[in-house]
């Protein structure tokens, strides 16, 4: 299975203040960098990153992204669900599946990551055939998700700021357990919070 990952990033993040939420620091490394770690290891050189706010100065800012494929979502304000129809649309063209994850989702881990990706590959059938694997918490479905190519023209055609959650409570989906898709960073109070339980520690 050839599998690539959309690491989501182009929303503006008003609640998090004046500061990129991106760039926000978290044990010595920006925020966006422990999603890039997750999926470089999960998906090598198969990592697409969207931008859209602050594109600019996260690019300038953050060295590591020369070695990656960033593209810059011109109608970000639209919503998430236009961020990852522009994501899909510039999937490599042999991908059988796309991995979505969120830019501030700092508690996922690499195990459960590479969890989906595992409970995705146990489904019987060619690749394209396969459920979405999503992941479970706080009694929703939701993202980090692995989508087959089936999948694709729908996710291509999102509009909007509902994500891939019709998707997800609509279509056959295998869900796992991921307590740590729970938190997310929307304010300066949640990392801080984040960062005092120091649980687990982002990566650089």
């Amino acid at each position: 299975m050839t599998l690539s990952v959309l690491v989501l990033a182009a929303g503006q993040g008003r609640r998090f203040g004046a500061e990129p939420k991106q760039l926000a620091p978290c044990m010595g490394a920006p925020l966006l960098a422990h999603s890039l770690t997750l999926a470089e290891a999960m998906a090598p050189g198969r990592v697409m990153l969207i931008l859209g706010a602050h594109a600019e100065l996260i690019v300038r800012q953050m060295s590591r992204l020369q070695q990656l494929q960033y593209f810059v979502h011109p109608q970000w304000m639209n919503g998430l669900g236009a961020s990852i129809a522009f994501g899909v649309q510039h999937l490599p063209a042999d991908t059988d599946a796309v991995l979505i994850l969120l830019a501030d989702q700092i508690a996922l881990t690499q195990a459960d990551v590479d969890g989906l990706r595992q409970r995705f590959e146990q489904q019987r059938g060619e690749s394209s055939l396969k459920n979405i694997v999503c992941a479970h918490y706080d009694g929703q479905v939701g993202v980090p998700a692995i989508f087959p190519r089936r999948y694709f023209s729908e996710l291509a055609a999102l509009q909007g700021d509902k994500g891939a959650k019709k998707l997800l409570l609509t279509e056959s989906i295998v869900s796992v357990s991921l307590p740590n898709a729970a938190i997310d960073i929307d304010t300066p109070e949640d990392l801080l919070n984040f960062t005092e339980r120091k649980e687990p520690s982002c990566l650089n």
